[in-house]
């Protein structure tokens, strides 16, 4: 008999992805959250009259010239608004006294750079030729179209062919990561710009390709936050019939002959269906529903050896003021660095969300500053000091409020709501482990690793989230849901269906 069910455990954007193609395919689903909204890590939340977004920074325009669009077209992502990002940050270096706009046009950039930096001719070069050369290519394809297990030669020849833009240059020089690349760069600034722009660690050639990405317009903001994507994968699921049961935190993958069959929730119900899609973080899946009974000695390895994505402290400030001529995003590289706890934080990250009329009413912006902190840090203070706990939450926002004030007269005196979350508020709401919003580290090693979403030695169940993938983000979220319903397909000998 053709199977026809499935459960799909999380309503972030890998599971409700999962959920679609679920029923794009025909299969009975229902989406289990634990929390009373979906979206997961792309969580949006009203304070007042402000909506924080503590989820996507930028995505691919759902433009019809662009590959990712037959996929926005099967999610019913096709008219999501967006903003065009012709500025990708401001780079702002308080000792040297110094800002840097890296802007959408690689010429007047590139003419800029070198008459600040001259001492870093070559370099300079070095970063923007490939971008340039990947701004005249389709780089929103990553080649996630299937999943490993799946993939034949020719579809392995086919992947090359999509990432022909920018595949040679993720050789040589260019696979090392920013930040080693950068100690090639005499001037402290720009080593700092280059280090920063995104992670430290990802490969230089991921840099290049942000700036080509901006360059060609293969990048935006979400004009009403994450909540409008979201808010368009929970329609397009429950159109297709697709259900989703909130306040449903699982407590166990059922298990019979090491075939997977259903879940037990905390209020000990059980569920059952013919496959089970876990999307969420892999710590919780293996040592927390499946009980460690299936951790493979790769599995074990990576979290032994791999890092994870490092934890940050969210600040939000609702401030009654107008920031209409501010680059969307400013890196901040202080002169005088933040302590929290054992640390310095020596940078900021601040997103004003200048560019949509969701986020604050008329007169009025969202700002949000985020800093890398320590997981330990948070856990033991919440755990076993709760007063220190919100009175370091409210130190550190007063501190970073000051910073700000210098820059935008009045800032503080301004500000009408704050709102801070830390990497424990990251792990309560989404239970990512040790606060890890994006998984695995995306260090140059990993961040085109194809992993296996099969669990070895346990039947009909499939994973999906970032986690599962070599990089975190919306996109290969996405694409994890669409792999995990690629694989139930081939296990029930059915053709994978995009359309219904």
């Amino acid at each position: 008999m053709t199977a026809s069910s499935a459960i799909v455990i999380g309503a972030g954007i890998s599971g409700l992805s999962a959920g679609i193609y679920a029923r794009l395919n025909g299969y009975d689903v229902t989406v289990f959250e634990s929390h009373s909204q979906p979206g997961g890590v792309a969580a949006c939340w009203k304070r007042g009259e402000y909506l924080f977004d503590g989820g996507i920074h930028f995505l691919p325009p759902a433009d019809p010239n662009l590959d990712i669009y037959d996929l926005y077209l099967e999610l019913g992502l096709e008219y999501l608004p967006t903003v065009p990002m012709n500025q990708y940050c401001r780079f702002t270096d308080i000792e040297h006294r110094t800002s840097v706009d890296i802007t959408d046009n690689l010429d007047d950039l590139q003419m800029r750079l070198l008459a600040r930096f001259p001492e870093d001719t070559s370099v300079i070069y070095e970063i923007l030729s490939p971008a340039r050369s990947m701004s005249e290519s389709d780089t929103t394809n990553f080649g996630f179209d299937k999943p490993s297990e799946l993939m034949g030669i020719r579809d392995k020849v086919s992947e090359i062919w999509q990432m022909r833009g920018f595949m040679r240059f993720m050789f040589g020089k260019y696979a090392l990561s920013a930040e080693d690349f950068s100690q090639r760069i005499s001037n402290p600034v720009l080593r700092d710009i280059v280090k920063m722009m995104f992670l430290p660690e990802v490969p230089i050639w991921f840099i290049s390709m942000i700036l080509g990405q901006v360059a060609s317009g293969q990048i935006a903001l979400l004009e009403n936050g994450s909540i409008s994507l979201v808010s368009r994968l929970v329609d397009r699921l429950t159109q297709l019939g697709g259900k989703i049961s909130y306040r449903s935190e699982v407590k166990e993958i059922l298990i019979e002959s090491d075939r997977a069959v259903g879940i037990r929730l905390e209020d000990e119900s059980q569920h059952r269906a013919d496959y089970i899609i876990p999307a969420m973080d892999m710590h919780s899946i293996f040592f927390s529903l499946l009980g460690g009974k299936y951790v493979s000695d790769n599995l074990a390895y990576r979290f032994a050896k791999w890092d994870l994505c490092r934890p940050i402290l969210i600040i939000n400030y609702g401030v009654a003021m107008e920031f209409s001529d501010e680059p969307w995003l400013n890196i901040w590289k202080l002169d005088s660095p933040i302590r929290i706890g054992t640390e310095d934080v020596s940078y900021l990250m601040t997103r004003i969300f200048n560019y949509g009329n969701s986020f604050a009413p008329s007169g009025k912006t969202v700002i949000q500053v985020e800093l890398e902190t320590d997981w330990d840090y948070w856990y033991n203070l919440h755990e076993f000091d709760m007063d220190t706990y919100q009175s370091e939450k409210e130190r550190i926002a007063s501190e970073v409020a000051d910073f700000h004030n210098q820059f935008y007269e009045g800032f503080k005196d301004a500000i009408e709501v704050t709102d801070v979350s830390t990497p424990f508020t990251m792990w309560r709401y989404t239970k990512n482990y040790r606060g890890a919003y994006m998984g695995w580290l995306p260090a140059s090693d990993l961040l085109m690793t194809r992993f296996k979403k099969k669990i070895p030695g346990l039947a009909n169940c499939f994973l999906a989230g970032q986690w599962a993938m070599g990089m975190g983000g919306v996109l290969p979220a996405i694409y994890s849901g669409r792999q995990a319903i690629q694989l139930v397909c081939s296990s029930d000998g059915r053709p994978f269906q995009t359309i219904q």
